[in-house]
């Protein structure tokens, strides 16, 4: 994004998919080695928050390319979107697991009816 011309990435969809990721990354970056059952519920809790956060980015990064259509040319704006895309891990890097309320994630699954 730091390669972006200046008019592109002052577009508010990209600033703000940008400050998300530089937000995201201050946060893990702070994390502290998760040694007891209280760290991994504040790790996960920290990672629900960005995944909420971070449910956006996707279209925010495709309102803000359409925005820049003409600002930059097109095969570079692609080119942009594609590289994203790749380093975002989209889909998401997380495990939806972690999304489960801890009763659902140790049910059984309930037997199918025959057909």
């Amino acid at each position: 994004m730091q390669q972006l011309p200046y008019v592109v990435v002052t577009n508010p969809h990209i600033n703000e998919v940008y400050d998300l990721y530089y937000n995201a990354f201050d946060t893990f970056r702070k994390v502290k080695d998760i040694k007891t059952l209280e760290d991994n519920d504040r790790f996960c809790k920290t990672i629900r928050s960005m995944l909420k956060a971070h449910l956006t980015v996707i279209p925010k990064l495709g309102m803000g390319i359409l925005e820049s259509d003409g600002l930059m040319a097109s095969a570079e704006l692609d080119k942009f979107m594609n590289t994203i895309l790749r380093a975002v891990g989209y889909p998401s890097p997380f495990p939806f697991s972690i999304l489960e309320p801890p009763s659902r994630l140790h049910s059984t699954p309930s037997a199918s009816p025959a057909a």
